[in-house]
């Protein structure tokens, strides 16, 4: 018996000791600093090893809580300088691959801790670890190569608070429904995202509606996503975000219906966010008189534009509203007009207008209140002058775009802001790159109304290439008609000869005949070429030397003698007419010599070519087709040879050369002139 309660004595005595090594195994200790959330901070941490820690073996592992951000550029290689165990630098650092939020350091080498001893952890600021986002109680895991899993004790991490609260209520008598104006900063790290909250905590006796309505809550001008209450706290989800440093408007109007507490007093609000969530709160005051009041609430609840201007008409509602027992009557009127009773809501037309508006009873009456409406709805017009098409072509490197605009705006061409001179006109030259250029074009005026226009600019380099085949430099030109030919490329080149547009062919050929007006003398031939997306273009003079014979040939059919000029000639073979077609054959070398022209023969083809002041006509024999200048041209009497000589039909070679045809049954004679 003795011996047991000796036992006992000593599991008592040692029960101490056990514990307290038992809660020494287990406890680690965390100081983080700084403690703000979403902020890069310095660790100590701190526990009591339960085995040896070989320098070079064996190794610590940290698990941070879920949200804490380790750097992902420094996988297993941190700078050894930002760490310390017992006030050495780790053998190596780096982040466990398999587990997340979590690291190792590597004892140091050359050294031994202890079982029993205190292993203290530095991680410096350098180490880049951020804080989580979200405050409240964290608390980390550690464990060793020879010790199994800890727990920390929790810490803190804290957050920033608003400043700056203030709170506005219209009006501030007892049981009547108040529009409230909250305003507030947000502090260093009060940024808050879209889908986020705003919490409002109403003092005690404020009545809510039944049914919350978000579009008479604004905060800083923006409609919310959502509101909730529950309780006497109200919670305003956003639907965009707010940066940090911040001033903070929230205003709720009249038409919500948020009714003050039924006793007078000083009261108190409490306002915090998601960010910041430590309530911060402000004082305003509830009297106690009877009073005849008017809500006003406009939807959209603020202005929508920039400069306090709505882009939207805004529907005006008056409330009016007494904490006496009287009827309640609520008159309007808009600028100098006069009053009407109020009925239902009513618009803001377009202009800047001032609403004057009261409420009475039979014994109180408000004293005439207003608000002005700047309303502007319509968009400005833009005009651009030039360029006029969409696409444009250009050759140029730079491109002046101008026009006006329908009213006063900003205007900003290629994101560039543009100077609109009072008479609301403007010019921007835009640099243009080769091939297509969008350039876009804004305006905004006063309200906020913005238009949007695009233009589309191709910018072609392309300059066109001129060949002018015939007349040569210096020709004589004996024909009335001076004929003009060439090639153009591309084939779309516009062609211009002495300033007169001509047709091209789909394979970049033209010809062109005309008349001088003067004779026997020196005549300039301009031909231009301007290709019509670059606007670029080339240029050939030629001078040519015009003196046109005037001449008179009489052929007699089946005669040998032939009156040129009243002279009589003689021809080696006579004309003819042919019996199946009843056309008029002549030798062709006679006809186009008298004509100051070349004739030219091509044995294999059987073809005579005839060529008389840059105009060219081919024959082939026995063919229906000929080629004026390389256009097929069908003729009802083909060219033939007859006692060795190459005879043509007289008609289509002398109308094709411009000349006049005369013929004479009696006679049987033809006379052609030169016109």
């Amino acid at each position: 018996m003795k011996k047991i309660i000796v036992v006992l004595i000593s599991v008592l005595f040692l029960m101490p000791i056990f514990t307290m090594n038992a809660r020494a195994d287990s406890l680690v200790t965390v100081a983080v600093n700084p403690s703000l959330r979403d902020s890069i901070a310095a660790y100590s941490i701190s526990f009591v090893t339960t085995a040896d820690l070989i320098g070079g073996k064996d190794d610590i592992i940290i698990k941070f809580p879920e949200g804490t951000t380790l750097p992902c550029s420094c996988p297993n290689n941190w700078h050894l300088d930002c760490f310390l165990i017992n006030n050495y630098k780790p053998a190596r650092v780096g982040k466990m691959s398999d587990i997340p939020y979590t690291m190792y350091l590597e004892i140091p080498g050359g050294i031994t801790i202890k079982e029993g001893e205190t292993v203290n952890v530095e991680i410096k600021s350098q180490a880049n670890i951020w804080n989580p986002k979200t405050p409240g109680l964290y608390s980390l895991t550690l464990w060793t190569t020879k010790q199994g899993k800890m727990q920390s004790d929790e810490y803190e991490i804290t957050s920033t608070q608003i400043q700056n609260l203030e709170i506005a209520v219209t009006p501030n008598a007892s049981s009547l429904i108040g529009a409230y104006n909250i305003t507030f900063t947000t502090g260093e790290k009060g940024n808050l995202y879209n889908g986020q909250n705003i919490y409002i905590q109403f003092p005690e006796g404020t009545l809510f509606p039944s049914v919350p309505h978000q579009n008479n809550i604004a905060v800083n001008g923006q409609e919310i996503r959502d509101v909730s209450i529950q309780e006497n706290i109200m919670t305003i989800t956003l639907a965009y975000s707010i940066n940090k440093n911040r001033d903070t408007t929230i205003k709720i109007d009249g038409g919500f219906g948020l009714k003050n507490p039924p006793e007078k007093g000083i009261y108190t609000l409490n306002v915090w966010t998601d960010s910041e969530p430590k309530p911060v709160e402000t004082e305003f005051e509830i009297k106690s008189q009877y009073i005849v009041f008017t809500q006003i609430t406009a939807n959209p609840l603020s202005p929508d534009g920039y400069n306090n201007y709505y882009k939207t008409k805004p529907e005006v509602t008056l409330i009016g509203e007494t904490n006496t027992s009287e009827t309640i009557t609520t008159f309007y009127k808009l600028n100098e007009g006069t009053y009407s009773e109020y009925i239902d809501p009513f618009q803001i037309p377009e202009g800047i207008h001032t609403l004057y508006y009261y409420s009475k009873t039979d014994t109180y009456i408000e004293e005439e209140k207003s608000e002005e409406f700047k309303v502007d709805t319509t968009a400005p017009v833009i005009n651009i002058e030039f360029p006029g098409d969409d696409p444009y072509y250009t050759g140029d490197e730079s491109i002046l775009i101008y026009g006006t605009l329908s009213e006063d705006a900003q205007l900003s061409i290629m994101q560039v802001f543009v100077n609109v001179k009072d008479d609301l006109t403007f010019a921007k030259e835009v640099m243009l790159d080769l091939g297509e250029n969008t350039i876009n074009i804004s305006a905004t005026d006063i309200a906020g109304n913005k238009t949007y226009q695009t233009i589309t600019i191709i910018l072609d380099t392309t300059v066109p290439m001129l060949s002018v085949t015939s007349p040569g430099e210096w020709n004589t030109i004996k024909t009335k008609e001076i004929t003009v030919t060439g090639n153009v490329s591309p084939y779309n080149t516009e062609v211009y000869i002495n300033n007169k547009k001509v047709s091209v062919s789909n394979n970049g050929e033209f010809t062109y005949s005309f008349v001088p007006e003067i004779k026997g003398s020196l005549i300039p031939v301009k031909v231009k070429a301007i290709y019509p997306l670059s606007k670029k273009s080339a240029e050939k003079t030629i001078t040519v030397i015009y003196d046109p014979v005037l001449f008179e040939v009489v052929f007699t059919v089946d005669s040998h003698t032939a009156l040129v000029n009243n002279e009589q000639k003689k021809m080696d073979v006579a004309p003819f007419i042919d019996k199946s077609s009843n056309r008029t054959l002549v030798p062709v070398r006679f006809v186009t010599e008298f004509l100051g022209g070349e004739v030219s023969w091509d044995g294999e083809k059987r073809e005579v070519t005839i060529q008389i002041s840059g105009k060219e006509i081919k024959l082939q024999i026995g063919s229906s087709t000929a080629y004026v200048n390389g256009t097929a041209v069908e003729l009802d009497q083909p060219a033939i040879i007859k006692e060795n000589r190459t005879f043509v039909p007289l008609r289509f070679v002398a109308e094709t050369f411009g000349l006049i045809i005369d013929w004479d049954p009696n006679t049987r004679s033809i006379k052609i002139n030169t016109p």
